[in-house]
């Protein structure tokens, strides 16, 4: 299988679940109760493109 294939394939797997982004999320969003939802929101994504590591699997490169 070459390379295309594989990250053809790979698309086609049911996403990950991320413990740790959930926690990123919810720790964001107790932190900015009362500020406005759309703040809030950009903010914890924020927290999270901050904070969640990189990952990078093999053949992506």
């Amino acid at each position: 299988m070459d390379r295309i294939e594989k990250l053809v394939g790979n698309l086609a797997k049911p996403p990950r679940l991320s413990v740790e982004r959930a926690k990123l999320y919810t720790d964001s969003m107790r932190n900015t109760e009362g500020e406005p939802m759309i703040l809030r929101q950009a903010k914890a994504l924020k927290n999270i493109l901050e904070n969640i590591p990189i990952q990078i699997l093999d053949g992506e490169l």
